[in-house]
Order: C-alpha cells, then structure tokens, then sequence
C-alpha cells in the first residue's frame, strides 16, 4: 500500500534573467491499494516522473509524507520495485546475469535466485532470452528483462514508469496478464503503481486512475467514475477535458 500526504516539490530555474520557481508537485494526496492497480496519467510536465522518483527516493520532496506499506519510503525498499523509463541493462551480461545480479543486491541466495527466476520466465516469455547478452536485444526484449529484474525480490509494492513503452503487442498483453496476477490473491495481492500516456493500457488495466495537471491532481477514480463526472463515454476525451480544463 502507498500513502501519500500532502507531496509538494519545487524547483529553480532562470527565464528571462529572472529566477521563478516551478511548482512541480503541489500538495498530492492519495492512496494505491494492495489488490489494486492504479494508473497515473497527466500531461507531459505534469509531474508524474517527479513524483516517481521521490516514491522510490531518488528525489526529496519539499514537503509531505509517503508511506509504503506503513513504513517511511527511505526504509522500505525490499518491498517496493522500481522500474523506471529507462531500462538501464548491462549489455556485456546475459539476461540471467542482470537479473540475478539484482537478486544478490536484495539479498537472495543462489536457490532462491534460481527459483524466482523460474517463476517469472514464463510469464514474461524469457526462456529463450536468459542465455544471451543484452548487448543486441530489442527494446521490448530489453522492457521484459527489466522488469524481471524490477521484481525478483517479490515486492509487496510494485512502481512502473512506462511499462509498455517499446512492447510489441503480445508482450504488452503478456505483462497486462502478469500485472493483474501480481494483485490477485494467488499473486500475494500486490500493490502496482503504473505511469502511461496509452488510454487503451488504462481502460484495461486500472481499478484506480488518478490524473495530474501541473503538478495538482485534477481527479481521482475509476474510468467509468471519470467519464461519469464529464459526461463523457469515451476515456480519452475525458482525459483530454480534465486536462485542458
């Protein structure tokens, strides 16, 4: 579970000669359930990758609280996974050899390494890609493996930027499958937090969606609530309303 109070973040920058201040997040409050996916939309320059990164600890915020499954986010990193928008592979290792090594980072020993890697093959269609080096795979093959390795210490909290970014269509229904089990009770129903631009994913995927507008959040719930509130029967021209509004 994520707790979110009151996140606010600014920076600094020179226009015109003159210094201004950005107002990047301005007072965030919501909560991601476990069992639950929730989807983070916005504009970009909304703020979505700045908030990410202060979830996971790579930024401090300004102001406010977060909460991973009731501990402070700087202590709670064996149970959350990060994936960001780059995948950040090592090209001269296997698949194997990147996603084991981030088993090592977490503590992991070797038949436990051997085990989640086992479990999460399949279900990111990796059988035929563990053997092989990095270097020269495409950017989906490179997605699955990063996502591989984003989980295999089984988090309790699970925080995706872009997913899907670079996925062929049946990976893109493969990981969407995979996501849903993470927060089924067979899949230790799971917290996944997930940033796209793809309405399509959102329709599909979210149980909670919450859109971000310069830093704010316009609206928080489900697909059909948002549509509801515009009077809109169509997702993306709901978002389009909540954001140009």
């Amino acid at each position: 579970m994520i707790f979110v109070k009151s996140i606010t973040k600014r920076f600094y920058a020179t226009q015109h000669r003159k210094k201004i201040t950005v107002n990047a997040l301005s007072g965030l409050n919501f909560q991601a359930l476990d069992g639950k996916i929730t989807a983070l939309l916005g504009p970009n320059g909304a703020g979505k990758t700045t908030f990410l990164r202060i979830l996971s600890g790579l930024e401090t915020a300004d102001s406010g609280e977060i909460l991973i499954n009731g501990q402070q986010n700087i202590s709670s990193r064996k149970s959350l996974a990060y994936l960001s928008d780059g995948c950040g592979l090592y090209p001269r290792l296997t698949a194997y050899e990147n996603i084991a090594y981030y088993a090592e980072l977490y503590g992991l020993n070797k038949h436990e390494i051997i085990q989640r890697i086992k479990f999460l093959s399949p279900h990111l269609a990796l059988d035929a890609l563990l053997p092989r080096k990095v270097d020269g795979f495409s950017q989906g093959e490179r997605m699955r493996v990063a996502i591989a390795r984003a989980v295999v210490h089984d988090p309790q909290t699970i925080v995706l930027d872009e997913p899907t970014n670079g996925l062929d269509l049946a990976s893109v229904r493969r990981l969407r499958t995979f996501l849903k089990f993470l927060v089924s009770v067979e899949g230790g129903n799971k917290c996944v937090l997930f940033s796209t631009h793809i309405m399509h994913e959102v329709e599909k995927l979210a149980d909670q969606v919450i859109i971000l507008v310069k830093g704010e959040i316009k609206i928080i719930g489900s697909v059909q609530e948002i549509m509801h509130q515009v009077g809109e029967t169509d997702f993306e021209e709901a978002f389009v309303k909540f954001t140009q509004a």
